[in-house]
Parts: structure tokens; C-alpha cells; sequence
């Protein structure tokens, strides 16, 4: 093994999010507020796009990365080369625009606008199943939506002690 090797993830990398229902794939880059809705031989049905103002990259945020990484190192020898490497690391001049999508049985899309880690909960926005815009749902920090129904969600939460429970959750419109 190479002790002078790093891995990490880079800082507010852009990244393509995938989602499907039985008659449609939803492919979206997490740099931009636009989801393309194909068919499954890949020709594109539409897009989905809606406002919003793009977050600027703040030295604090540079800051918060770097304290982050440093403060998750395993092994401290390792701290020179995390050090020169965060010297180094690029980053882009605006956060993306979101962090992940779902998708529920009836065809709706569920878009997470990204959110800064200190706010208590997480917005989704829903889009119907011919891309108009349906809702916005606030949930708690933490949830890992497995499964939207009608009229709820079903959804994974660690506690500080990273134990796992499943919650169900009423959808109220």
C-alpha cells in the first residue's frame, strides 16, 4: 500500500443522477435545475426545468470541506498528503443544484434542491407524471426516502449513534 496516496471525493462534484418508472428514465446532472425525461430507447420526451439562484462557493464552505476532512482521517500520518492535496483540490464557483431524485408509483419525480448541512430539514420538490410542478415537501434532516406511496413515504434514519430505524411518514396535501 502507498502511504502517500489520497482518496476523497472532490468538493461539491458534479455527478448524474438516474431514476426511473415503468415507462420512463429521468437523467439529470446535479450542476444544473434541468432533468431530462426519456423513454427507454433513449428518445427524449421533455425537460424539466424551474428557477433558482445558484449558490456561490464561500471560503467558508473551503473552510468547512477541509475541517471535515481533516477531522475524518483514520490514520493522523496521513495528514501531510490530505494537507497538500486540499492546497490543490479544485473547486467549482457554485454548489450544485441538487442531490439527489426519486422517483413513486405513479410516476412522479422527487427532485432534493441541495441543501447547506446546517438547515433542519431537506426540501423535495414533486413533479407530476407529464412534468408540472405538484409540491414542495419539507422532511427532517437525515431521511433516506426508500419508498413513496399516494399518501406516504417510507424512509431510513440514523441516529447520532449511526443506528438505522425505519419510519413511515403521511403525505398531507
Amino acid at each position: 500500500i502507498r502511504e502517500d496516496l489520497t482518496l476523497h471525493t472532490i468538493p461539491f462534484a458534479r455527478t448524474t443522477l438516474v431514476t426511473w418508472t415503468r415507462d420512463r428514465i429521468f437523467v439529470a446532472e446535479t450542476g444544473s435545475r434541468q432533468i431530462e425525461v426519456r423513454h427507454f430507447d433513449g428518445t427524449l420526451v421533455r425537460l424539466i426545468r424551474w428557477p433558482g439562484k445558484a449558490a456561490a462557493v464561500t471560503n467558508a464552505d473551503r473552510d468547512d470541506f477541509n475541517d471535515s476532512v481533516l477531522g475524518s482521517l483514520r490514520r493522523p500520518a496521513q495528514r501531510p498528503n490530505y494537507e497538500r492535496w486540499l492546497a490543490a483540490v479544485p473547486y467549482p464557483e457554485n454548489k450544485p443544484a441538487l442531490q439527489a431524485m426519486a422517483s413513486d408509483r405513479n410516476g412522479r419525480l422527487w427532485v432534493k434542491e441541495w441543501q447547506e448541512s446546517g438547515t433542519e430539514s431537506e426540501r423535495w420538490i414533486v413533479f407530476g407524471a407529464e412534468g408540472g410542478l405538484l409540491a414542495q415537501v419539507d422532511v427532517p434532516r437525515g431521511l433516506r426516502l426508500t419508498d413513496i406511496g399516494e399518501d406516504f413515504t417510507v424512509a431510513v434514519w440514523s441516529s447520532e449513534l449511526d443506528v438505522e430505524s425505519v419510519r413511515v411518514y403521511s403525505l398531507l396535501k
